[in-house]
Parts: C-alpha cells; structure tokens; sequence
C-alpha cells in the first residue's frame, strides 16, 4: 500500500521564506546604495568647496604679489625722500650752542634755547641794553643764522638774597652780589633760522 504524502504546504513556506529574504536583501541594498550615493555627494561637494577656496588664495596670492612688486620701486623711492628729510633736518647744533655762548657778553647768559624745524628761539638775560644789542649784531654777522629777530624784551630786578656770611671776605663777595643783583637786567627773546648748509660745513672741516 503506496502512503499517501502531501507536499504542497511546506513547499508554500520555503518559497514565501526565500521571498522574505529576497525583499530583505534587496531594502538593505537599496539602503547601502542610497548611504554611499550620499556620501558620494558630500565629498564631491566638500572637494569642489576646498578647490574653489584654494583657486581664491592661490589668486589673493597672486594679486598680493603683483602689488607688492608695484610698491617695492615706490617704497625705495619713499626711503630716499625719508632719508633726505633727515638729513636735512639732523643738524649738529652744538656747534651752534657753542657759538650762540661765546657771543654772550661776561654777565650774560642764555636762560632757554628751543629748536623746531630749523627755527631756534633762545631767550637770553643782559645787563644792559648795549649788551643786548650787541648780542643782536653778533647773531646778524654769523654764517650759522639767517633772520635774526627780536620777539619780546622786558624788564626786571633781581631781588637780592639775605646776607648770611660766616667771615668778613664772604660778606664782601656778598655785598658785592647784591649791588649786582640790584642792577635792572633785560630778559631777551631772539628767534632765527638755521643755515644747515654752512653748519654742517663747518662741523665737517673740524672733523
């Protein structure tokens, strides 16, 4: 006696198995394909972002270069005319100074003396007015100043300190000081200008 078999139910679930796995498959090959893709297009567009940087750098490059071989004649050429402006304007003025005290007279002397770009103004005490306008030819005759003028001259005592000797010479000195600081002096104001040529002449031939 032949058994009688039926196959055709477990064969419906092999076949709707096969299936599952089959869609399975495919979803997660549609996903890993649909990851790489992204991917793909994130790094293609950060490529293309760091070249076109790269590309404006390299052409800021470029344009910084071209301007820079521009300025290079220009900034020689503002050294030269910086320089030349020092030159003529870094005077040696001791030689001046020593020359503006040599002209005081014995009881003279220069209380201030201001320089500004070639223009001196010193201001100078006298005894008397034939001392300050002594004073005045000697600046007129010198070849370091040019235009010598007078722009204040005033008046004034000097008081005399109080007598505090401790012999009989020093108390003589000291009369003699405050007869002397008795006298009217004249405070002077001069200003000139500076002949750089002829100071720097001269401060080179004592070299």
């Amino acid at each position: 006696m032949v058994p009688d078999i039926n196959l055709l139910p477990k064969y419906k679930r092999e076949r709707s198995l096969l299936y599952i796995l089959f869609l399975a498959g495919l979803i997660l090959a549609i996903l890993f394909t649909g990851f790489l893709g992204y991917q793909y297009i994130t790094v293609h567009n950060e490529l293309k972002a760091a070249n076109e940087q790269n590309k404006e750098l390299t052409e800021q490059k470029e344009t910084l270069q071209v301007q820079t071989a521009k300025q290079e004649p220009n900034q020689k050429e503002a050294m030269k005319e910086a320089v030349a402006y020092a030159e003529k304007y870094v005077i040696p003025t001791s030689k001046l100074i020593d020359q503006l005290m040599a002209f005081l007279p014995t009881t003279g002397y220069m209380s201030q003396y201001n320089y500004n770009e070639g223009e001196v103004v010193i201001e100078s005490h006298f005894e008397t007015m034939t001392d300050a306008s002594s004073y005045m030819a000697k600046l007129n005759a010198s070849d370091f100043i040019k235009n010598p003028i007078v722009n204040r001259l005033e008046t004034f005592d000097l008081e005399a300190p109080e007598a505090n000797a401790d012999s009989e010479d020093e108390a003589d000195n000291q009369a003699e000081l405050s007869i002397f600081e008795l006298l009217p002096r004249y405070q002077v104001t001069y200003s000139f200008e500076i002949n750089p040529a002829q100071l720097k002449k001269e401060t080179e031939e004592n070299e």
